[in-house]
């Protein structure tokens, strides 16, 4: 009984020696993003354009966009 013990203690006290996973760090943009379609790519800019361009927004990242009734 006193070697199963033992075993356990010594096993307890191991696995808080063990490293911890390193995880990595995830970069989340703060900067916001509004790309808009053009004639032949999208483009993106870090604020968004006038109000007569929101029919061109393909996504945005960051405060929706000021969007104009239809």
């Amino acid at each position: 009984m006193r070697v199963i013990l033992a075993m356990a203690a010594a096993m307890t006290l191991l696995a808080a020696c063990a490293e911890k996973p390193v995880v990595p760090e995830t970069s989340v943009s703060t900067v916001p993003i509004y790309c808009y379609r053009t004639l032949a790519v999208v483009d993106c800019h870090p604020e968004p354009l006038g109000a007569k361009e929101s029919s061109r927004l393909v996504n945005h990242y960051g405060p929706a966009p000021v969007t104009i009734p239809r």
